[in-house]
């Protein structure tokens, strides 16, 4: 027997939840969430080849539903939760490793050593979005390449398609797979005739709290980059997820922090320009790192990387990455030194 609508929109055993949230501001959208998940019956993962069980480690229960959410302004999307500010050197490390096509575990776990968790025996990360969006560092010659390419041939394409998932992670006995399924660009024209670029991501399981305010600023740098290759505005940027689910451990975390008394602030991320535009910022980060893996300090080893932050001539969202991972590795290389 199969429940009916009103039975999943209950919660009886079957969060199916209601539809896009109503609002379309990040930070309202969070608090949607939190309460909705909220009112859901806990569960637990205890396949050791999930994160959801810490890989066998064992985890707390999460609750979920199936939904998803549309932002009218995307750029409104760095997420600042009670307690938990965004790692902002993380969130823009992991744009660069993934615009770069990389799979490398030691590249992103610089920034979270918890990348550890997801690579194989060989230091990859299968479930990388990189190599499957830039084909392994070769730019445009891969599936962003292609949408770009089918949107410029024919603005009215409904193929800029991105599949973000493999039949090989699915049916493979691999340490992760990837949490999104795919994404799609369409152009739209509005009457005064400007074109805008309008994305919907879908994933198969969305972490709200621990993953989601990171994921969000990846995907929404990815709308702006090939916003800005078609010379397009940014339209708007729907994300749905068939498991959209938060940790009970999370949210006791945020509740002691003072959620929701104590609301989430939602900042601007800078538009991604041209991945051409973008290429000196990959050397950089680059350079930086190696400087503190080295034990030199970042901002002398690569002075360059300084005068390229006062340039105002260069793109706000590669200044402002820059200036995040510099901070990082500087600090990072103080903490070993004491």
């Amino acid at each position: 027997m199969y429940p009916t609508m009103e039975q999943m929109r209950r919660g009886d055993g079957y969060e199916i939840g209601r539809g896009l949230q109503e609002s379309k501001d990040l930070r309202a959208v969070m608090g949607e969430l939190l309460l909705e998940l909220d009112s859901y019956p806990e569960r637990v993962t205890t396949d050791p080849q999930s994160v959801g069980s810490n890989f066998g480690e064992g985890r707390s229960p999460y609750k979920q539903t199936t939904t998803g959410f549309e932002l009218d302004d995307p750029l409104e999307c760095v997420l600042d939760l009670p307690g938990r500010p965004v790692n902002e050197a993380y969130m823009y490390a992991n744009i660069i490793w993934t615009f770069t096509g990389s799979d490398d575990a030691s590249m992103i776990g610089f920034y979270n050593p918890r990348a550890a968790k997801f690579a194989n025996d060989d230091g990859v990360v299968e479930c990388a979005w990189g190599p499957k969006l830039f084909r392994d560092g070769e730019g445009f010659a891969g599936q962003v390449g292609h949408v770009v390419n089918v949107l410029r041939r024919d603005p009215d394409s409904r193929r800029g398609a991105i599949d973000l998932i493999s039949m090989e992670e699915l049916v493979e006995d691999r340490v992760d797979i990837s949490c999104a399924m795919g994404t799609q660009y369409r152009l739209r024209t509005t009457e005064s005739g400007t074109r805008h670029l309008d994305t919907i991501t879908i994933m198969r399981s969305q972490s709200v709290i621990g993953i989601m305010p990171y994921d969000i600023p990846l995907m929404v740098s990815l709308q702006s980059m090939i916003a800005a290759e078609l010379e397009a505005e940014l339209g708007t940027y729907i994300h749905y997820a068939f498991s959209m689910h938060m940790y009970t451990d999370e949210y006791d975390r945020l509740k002691a922090s003072g959620w929701p008394e104590r609301p989430a602030v939602v900042r601007t991320l800078p538009p991604a320009p041209t991945y051409q535009a973008m290429r000196p910022l990959f050397g950089l980060e680059s350079a930086v790192r190696q400087a503190a893996l080295a034990g030199e300090v970042p901002s002398r080893a690569v002075p360059e990387s300084v005068i390229y932050i006062d340039d105002e001539s260069e793109p706000l969202f590669c200044r402002r990455a820059l200036q995040a991972v510099l901070r990082y590795a500087d600090t990072r290389l103080n903490e070993n030194s004491q």
